[in-house]
C-alpha cells in the first residue's frame, strides 16, 4: 500500500508531485490518501484535488483517511460538502476512515445521495447551514446517476436560459452576505455577462464529452462533473499573492493586475470533467487526425488547434466545434487568465491587459506533469470594482 498525503498548505506544485507519484504505482495498488480538512484558498487547488482523486481511481483502490480522531455525523457537510476536492474523494473511494480506521455515521453514497437531494449544488445552502455559504457555489453532475446538476437540468442546449438560471442561484447563494457583495458579473446591461457564457461553453463541451468511455462513446463512464464559482477578496496584495504559489505564471498576471489596477477581489471558475482527455477523445473520435499526434510536441500542437481553430469531432459537421473559442474569447474580454489541465498537458493563456494577445496558449514552463483524468479549465477573473 502506498501513502499519500495532501495537506492544507500544498500548492498546484505539490499537487502535480502527488500525482507523479499515483501514477507510478502499478495497476491493483491500494492507494491510502490521508486528506486534510482545511485545503486552504489556493487558486485552482479544489479543482486539482478533485483531478488527483479522479487519476487515484483509475486501476487502483483508493482508500481516504481523514486525519481526525473522531467522527461526528454533521461531518457530511462539514467535511465532504465543503469543496469539490472533498467531494471527489467521497465519490472516488472505496472506503472512508480516520486515523483510528474508524468508519463515519455515512457513507460515500449518502454524500452524493444529499448533493443530489440539493439540485447538485454542493454547499449546504438552506438558513441552518448558512455558515457554508457565500465564498463558493458549485453545480455536480456525478455519473451515471445524474448527468446535469439537477438545478441546471435541460439547459445544456440552450444558453439564455442556462445563463439566467445560474445568474438567479448565484445570486441566492454565494452573494447572499451583502457584507461582501461584488458587482454582478451576469448582469444583462455588463460586459461581464461575458462570464456566463464562458461557463456556459465549457460546460455543454464537458457534458458532450467529458463522459464518455475509451471504447463505447455510448457508454457514461463513472465520475464527477463540475462547475465551481469561489469568491476572493483580499485586503491586500501581500494576502493575496501567496494563493497563486506554486503556479509562477499567475503569480505574474496577479502582480500585473495589482501594480495597474489594485485588484485585489476576484472569481474563480472552475469547469472540470474526469473523462479521458480533451486529445484523446477527439482522436478516438477523428482518427483520421492521428497522424498528426506522432509525439509529444504534435500532440500539444494539436491541441492548442482545439483550443483555437473549429475543429470537431463530429465529422461531417462543420459548424461545431466553436464552444472552446467563444469561451477563451470571453476571458480576453473579462481580461481573466485561463489554465488547462488535460492529459499530460498543462497550458495556460493569461490576459492581464486589453492589448494582451488573442488566444496565446502557453504550456507552463514546470510543467513536466504526469497525466491526468479529464480535463479541467480553471479561470480567475478581476471584478470590476
Amino acid at each position: 500500500m502506498k501513502t499519500i498525503d495532501i495537506q492544507t498548505g500544498d500548492n498546484l506544485a505539490k499537487l502535480e508531485e502527488a500525482i507523479a507519484r499515483l501514477n507510478a504505482e502499478p495497476e491493483g495498488a491500494v492507494l491510502i490518501i490521508r486528506l486534510a480538512r482545511n485545503l486552504n484558498a489556493h487558486f485552482f487547488k479544489q479543482s486539482r484535488v478533485a483531478a488527483f482523486f479522479a487519476t487515484a481511481v483509475q486501476r487502483r483502490a483508493v482508500r481516504v483517511r481523514d486525519w481526525y480522531h473522531l467522527w461526528a455525523a454533521g461531518d457530511l457537510n462539514v467535511v465532504f460538502r465543503s469543496s469539490v476536492g472533498h467531494l471527489a474523494s467521497a465519490v472516488y473511494a472505496q472506503e472512508i476512515s480516520n486515523e483510528h480506521d474508524a468508519r463515519p455515521p455515512f457513507t460515500g453514497s449518502d454524500v452524493t445521495a444529499a448533493v443530489a437531494h440539493d439540485g447538485g449544488i454542493l454547499e449546504p445552502n438552506n438558513p441552518s447551514s448558512r455558515e457554508f455559504t457565500g465564498t463558493a457555489l458549485s453545480f455536480c453532475s456525478i455519473d451515471p446517476s445524474f448527468s446535469e446538476p439537477l438545478a441546471l437540468a435541460g439547459l445544456v442546449y440552450n444558453k439564455k436560459r442556462f445563463v439566467d438560471e445560474f445568474t438567479s442561484i448565484k445570486r441566492r447563494d454565494l452573494d447572499r452576505d451583502r457584507s461582501h457583495a461584488t458587482m454582478e458579473l451576469f448582469e444583462d446591461n455588463s460586459p461581464d455577462r461575458e462570464l456566463a457564457g464562458y461557463v456556459f461553453e465549457l460546460y455543454q463541451n464537458g457534458y458532450e464529452h467529458g463522459n464518455r468511455s475509451r471504447a463505447d462513446k455510448k457508454k457514461v463512464v463513472p465520475g464527477l462533473r463540475f462547475i465551481s464559482l469561489r469568491k476572493h477578496i483580499a485586503p491586500n496584495f501581500a494576502q493575496l499573492h501567496p494563493y497563486a504559489d506554486g503556479f509562477p505564471e499567475l503569480s505574474d498576471y496577479i502582480r500585473k493586475r495589482y501594480e495597474k489596477h489594485q485588484a485585489l477581489k476576484y472569481y474563480e471558475v472552475a469547469v472540470s470533467d474526469q473523462g479521458l482527455g480533451m486529445l484523446d477523445r477527439f482522436l478516438i473520435d477523428r482518427p483520421d487526425f492521428q497522424s498528426e499526434a506522432g509525439d509529444r510536441a504534435a500532440r500539444l500542437l494539436l491541441l492548442k488547434r482545439l483550443l483555437t481553430e473549429t475543429l470537431t469531432s463530429k465529422k461531417g459537421a462543420p459548424g461545431a466545434g466553436g464552444g472552446l473559442i467563444r469561451a477563451l474569447r470571453a476571458a480576453k474580454e473579462l481580461n481573466g487568465f485561463v489554465s488547462i489541465r488535460t492529459g499530460e498537458f498543462w497550458i495556460y493563456c493569461s490576459y492581464a491587459e486589453s492589448g494582451s494577445p488573442q488566444m496565446d496558449l502557453t504550456e507552463v514552463k514546470s510543467s513536466a506533469t504526469a497525466s491526468v483524468a479529464g480535463t479541467h479549465f480553471n479561470a480567475l477573473f478581476p471584478l470590476r470594482r
